[in-house]
């Protein structure tokens, strides 16, 4: 990822003619993500209330409140609207480029309210597509705006649903990363983290089935250095070094860990059955 020196917006993008935005207040946060994580059904094993069908929710707020004063809410509504059908049409057609760059030219340049409403049509487009199980549309897209927009906690968030519903889990997973790394309010995290490990337990199970237990081992390898604040993921690697028979891979994993009040059981538990195989 490049170094940026320049002031940036939580999606990524550099701002050059506006303040970076503030975030919105925790409560609305928080709850934005409660309503859209708590909702989701395991795919496997229910059809219940659907993210999908939750609209996408803007987490800024105003740039620059004082200059938005002096702006005509009727101005604002029209360029909006006006901009948002050429946005959907290019949507409709399957021109996710085009509307990606349509929404950055509104957010470098427009009101900041044009910009929102933007986002908002992007994001509510890449919900409905994953409400129809348009998977590879909604990857699609989600992948082109994430490309600019990088720091959307929301869209990484959707972008890990869509790859998880149509089962390639190791892209969800990347995606589900990325929204976990992002600054998040600490219950926000442990919701994405949640769904971050449904995901990986769905493809370590996959992976069992096809008795690929080398690949269970490089998965937790991979989340170690990806989340090295998760003590879970040692423990993991771990057994899966244990399961092909590379115990001193095994010691070495829980090594880093073996402080950590949260594995302590699982820790001693391990570490003395390694001994007793000596």
């Amino acid at each position: 990822m490049q170094t940026q020196t320049a002031p940036l917006h939580r999606s990524g993008r550099r701002r050059t003619h506006r303040r970076e935005p503030v975030p919105v207040g925790l409560v609305l946060v928080t709850g934005a993500a409660a309503m859209l994580l708590l909702l989701w059904p395991n795919p496997h094993l229910t059809t219940g209330p659907d993210v999908s069908t939750l609209p996408a929710v803007s987490t800024d707020t105003l740039s620059n409140p004082e200059s938005r004063h002096h702006r005509s809410p009727r101005r604002t509504a029209i360029g909006a609207a006006a901009g948002t059908d050429t946005l959907r049409n290019a949507l409709d057609v399957g021109d996710y480029e085009g509307a990606v760059e349509r929404y950055a030219q509104a957010f470098e340049s427009a009101d900041p309210g044009v910009g929102d409403t933007y986002r908002d049509t992007l994001l509510e487009h890449a919900s409905d597509l994953i409400q129809v199980g348009d998977y590879d549309s909604a990857t699609a897209l989600l992948d082109a705006y994430l490309a600019v927009f990088f720091r959307d906690t929301e869209a990484w968030v959707y972008a890990g649903r869509a790859y998880r519903e149509k089962r390639a889990y190791r892209p969800a997973i990347e995606a589900f990363l990325m929204a976990a790394q992002q600054d998040l309010h600490p219950d926000l995290r442990r919701l994405v983290t949640g769904q971050l490990s449904l995901t990986v337990n769905f493809l370590v199970q996959q992976l069992l089935e096809e008795q690929r237990q080398e690949e269970i081992a490089e998965l937790y390898a991979y989340l170690t250095q990806a989340d090295p604040r998760n003590p879970h993921y040692f423990v993991a690697l771990a057994r899966a070094y244990l399961a092909l028979g590379r115990r001193s891979d095994a010691m070495a994993a829980l090594y880093h860990v073996a402080a950590e009040e949260a594995v302590a059981d699982q820790v001693r538990h391990l570490v003395e059955n390694i001994g007793a195989v000596d």
